[in-house]
């Protein structure tokens, strides 16, 4: 089974400073999951990490792309195919 590995980061916030946006605070798992995954699997996965209610607490799941030096951008992902997309 071919598997990848993401890093959760939780109980923080995004801040917006200078056009950059970026996470802080909170804490960071990482966590190795198989490339088949679906998406509605990874969001139980991060529920059960951060401690929260999947059906009173809203999740935003985002994905770190470096598009040049020291710029990231930061996709959301809310679906199978969000999540298919962003993988390598």
């Amino acid at each position: 089974m071919e598997t990848i590995v993401i890093l959760v980061c939780y109980n923080g916030k995004w801040v917006t400073s200078k056009k950059m946006c970026k996470y802080e605070g909170g804490d960071s798992k990482g966590l190795i999951i198989p490339r088949t995954i679906k998406f509605a699997e990874l969001l139980d996965r991060v529920h059960q990490i951060g401690n929260t209610n999947n059906r009173e607490d809203n999740v935003c799941l985002k994905f770190s792309v470096l598009v040049a030096s020291n710029e990231w951008k930061h996709i959301k992902i809310e679906d199978d195919d969000d999540f298919y997309e962003v993988q390598f």
